[in-house]
């Protein structure tokens, strides 16, 4: 799971998954504000949130922090139901190297 607070969204990543292949995998079980995307060297199921900076007043920030981590936990219950077919994609998602 990462939060990128600053950039506006939450990952759940899939470590060495590539978002062409994990896509068509997940995409019928997405619900409809998660998109997939590459992140480097990984895929990611991504929820966009409204971006944030540290240095903002507590009473302008801390709205949206809450609602960023409201996307990580929904992010983490999503896993969770769909365990199974989130990893079988993963796996069948891997690029192979040489």
């Amino acid at each position: 799971m990462s939060l990128k607070g600053d950039r506006g969204y939450t990952d759940l990543t899939f470590t060495g998954s590539t978002a062409y292949r994990l896509a068509p995998l997940v995409t019928p079980i997405l619900e409809p504000d998660m998109t997939v995307h590459q992140t480097g060297k990984s895929a990611a199921v991504r929820i966009a949130v409204e971006g944030f900076q540290v240095s903002e007043a507590p009473e302008v920030s801390m709205p949206k922090v809450r609602a960023a981590f409201t996307a990580c936990e929904r992010l983490i219950r999503f896993y969770r139901r769909h365990r199974d077919t989130l990893d079988r994609a993963a796996a069948a998602s891997v690029e192979e190297r040489e």
